[in-house]
């Protein structure tokens, strides 16, 4: 059998202890994130620094968001926290609603994003250097309504610097609700996803979503600065309205140390096994 040496011992635990544990940095859902039915803002447009949640009455991480519909006479996109509803029979939460009324003379699109920035992440982890990574999930739990019949499919978006990522279409929620209130669409391990580059600034649409991207080194996504979830909701030439709720929304990530940090493990890493051969000789 192969021996492991002293020195490499210490490098791997010294390279162990260079990230931290996955710690939530976002939840927003339960009961009690306001105190009655709330109506937000409704930015047709996408921009980080423009929060859309309440600015009072309101217990959560703030949030930003934009919303695409296409097809022509279909009425106005509405953004609504509903408070303490038992949806499809689960127990009472808050939600984050979406609505959009639908038309008969062409095919109904909605596509939204909902966007968390590290200024809201928990405390400790809304600075610095903050990553995925194969330990960190993503998950959120979608209840659809409006006696849709195509599933919707949804995707999870990061924020790197100024650049924006977003990954393939992997998570579908039940026409008409689901069951047990709700579908837990969920992402385990972000590094395993595609990832696309994605102009949400431009527009939240589909269309925004360009070619792939490679933002996974060393099995981490580093430097992540704001991160949330992405929609397409589809109807044919139906008139009527497409509805989302999304609640439980719950981000987890790790705290990557900045690189002279990680020289400073290295070197007390050194100087332990350094101690530790002294020991040995006498």
């Amino acid at each position: 059998m192969k021996k492991i040496t002293l020195s490499t011992a210490c490098l791997a635990i010294a390279f162990a202890t260079s990230a931290s544990a996955q710690t939530q940095v976002i939840f927003w859902g339960g009961d009690g994130v306001v105190t009655g039915n709330a109506n937000l803002a409704n930015p047709a447009s996408f921009s980080p620094n423009e929060i859309i949640s309440p600015s009072s009455n309101y217990t959560a991480p703030a949030f930003s968001g934009g919303f695409f519909h296409s097809g022509t006479g279909g009425g106005a996109n509405t953004w609504q926290i509903l408070a303490n509803q038992a949806l499809g029979g689960a127990s009472n939460k808050d939600w984050i609603h979406l609505s959009y009324a639908t038309n008969t003379t062409s095919t109904n699109v909605h596509q939204a994003l909902i966007f968390f920035s590290q200024d809201v992440f928990a405390d400790g982890l809304n600075t610095g250097l903050i990553g995925l990574n194969s330990t960190t999930s993503l998950s959120f739990v979608a209840r659809r309504t409006g006696g849709l019949t195509a599933e919707t499919q949804f995707r999870f978006v990061v924020q790197i610097g100024s650049s924006y990522y977003i990954t393939n279409a992997f998570g579908t929620a039940a026409p008409n609700g689901g069951s047990n209130g709700g579908d837990t669409i969920s992402l385990a391990n972000p590094t395993t996803a595609t990832w696309f580059n994605f102009t949400p600034e431009t527009s939240v649409a589909s269309s925004s979503i360009g070619s792939q991207a490679n933002i996974v080194s060393d099995g981490f996504i580093s430097g992540v600065t704001g991160i949330g979830l992405w929609f397409n909701n589809s109807r044919g030439t139906t008139s009527g309205t497409l509805n989302m709720n999304i609640t439980d929304i719950t981000f987890n990530a790790v705290v990557i140390p900045e690189p002279s940090a990680f020289a400073a493990l290295l070197g007390l890493g050194a100087l332990g096994c350094a101690a530790t051969r002294r020991r040995r000789r006498s």
